[in-house]
């Protein structure tokens, strides 16, 4: 994204102290390893020092105990240069949302609805009845809203999200395409010949504040009241939330999880790629859950696990490391029952 700024306006998004020519003007932000001038960049670790020669910026981060390289023309120097350059990156991307408002022509917006005047809503979206978007939302292309969704101020839903009935999003929150939030649970009874019988969800799903979900994730509506999604939580692409289940407060949850009904994640978890949780169980607070492990009942003490079933990491991966054991021990077994019938043979023949 382009953009103009000089380092004097950078300085007052991060703080800091500025080196060198401060009249310079900033028009990119690029990584270290490629930046070119006319862009920013930062040092955060030292394992990136090595590129430092070849970078090319017009601007550069430094911790304040660093010296500017003398082939960059500027620096800003501060504490943390990492949160230094989140700081621009957030001020850079509200540039691009901050003239986008009003309602395409080509939206579809019921009567009822309640749209602030500071939202957007992008071409082709539809809007159900007695929808309301709070303040600088941001609805874009192929946006789906049924009945009675709820968007709170400062979210972003982008295009082709769908939000079923009575889906209630918290403010400042961000779903990337293609989610889906609040379709059906996977509800069903079984007849005595084996034939099914669905089971009507009408529940919803309610979503936090500052909760960010990946594209293409699903999360389903609850059977009976609400599937609940915690303040700041994280969620990756491609994940499945059934229904009922509830995220605990800054979860973290990463790409090809599947969570399963009623299940309950506690505060702090951060569950690792491909990971399996049944249905009607919970984790306690600050669990961390290894990638491809299966979780298969309660898990009450804070902590680390690996597996299938997830046990205690160290003991996960004891257990791994003994199965690749298994093939050489095998043959060890082989060998040695073939000595002990040797023997027994030997004994018979010599009584």
């Amino acid at each position: 994204m382009q953009f103009s700024l000089s380092i004097r306006e950078i300085h007052n998004i991060t703080g800091g102290t500025i080196q060198g020519d401060s009249s310079v003007v900033i028009s990119g932000i690029n990584k270290i390893e490629t930046a070119q001038p006319g862009e920013i960049t930062f040092l955060g670790a030292a394992k990136f020092e090595k590129f430092l020669d070849q970078s090319r910026p017009s601007c550069i981060l430094l911790h304040s105990d660093r010296e500017c390289p003398g082939h960059i023309p500027a620096s800003i120097h501060v504490d943390n240069p990492y949160e230094a350059y989140l700081a621009l990156l957030q001020h850079v991307e509200s540039l691009r949302r901050s003239d986008m408002r009003g309602i395409d022509p080509s939206a579809i917006v019921h009567a009822s609805a309640t749209i602030s005047d500071s939202a957007f809503i992008g071409p082709g979206a539809i809007v159900g009845a007695d929808c309301t978007i709070g303040e600088r939302c941001t609805v874009h292309a192929g946006v789906v809203l049924y009945s009675n969704c709820q968007i709170g101020d400062d979210t972003i839903l982008h295009s082709n999200v769908t939000c079923y009935h009575d889906t209630s999003i918290g403010k400042h929150c961000v779903i990337q395409s293609g989610a889906v939030i609040g379709g059906d649970g996977f509800g069903f009874v079984e007849r005595a010949d084996k034939s099914f019988v669905r089971i009507p969800q009408i529940g919803n799903v309610v979503i936090g504040d500052w909760v960010d979900i990946g594209a293409n994730t699903t999360v389903d509506r609850a059977a009976l009241g609400s599937t609940v999604i915690g303040n700041g939580v994280k969620i990756d692409n491609l994940v499945q939330i059934a229904h009922n289940v509830e995220l605990g407060d800054h979860t973290a949850v990463v790409a090809h999880v599947g969570i399963s009904g009623s299940t309950k994640i506690g505060k702090y978890n951060r569950i690792a790629g491909q990971v399996g949780i049944v249905g009607h169980i919970e984790t306690a607070d600050d669990v961390v859950v290894e990638a491809q492990s299966g979780v298969g009942k309660s898990i009450d003490k804070a902590g680390r696990y690996f597996g299938s079933p997830a046990i205690p990491a160290r003991q996960g991966i004891r257990v791994e490391m003994a199965k690749k054991q298994l093939p050489d021990l095998l043959k060890q077994v082989r060998d040695l029952k073939k000595e002990i019938e040797d023997l027994k043979r030997n004994h018979s023949e010599e009584s």
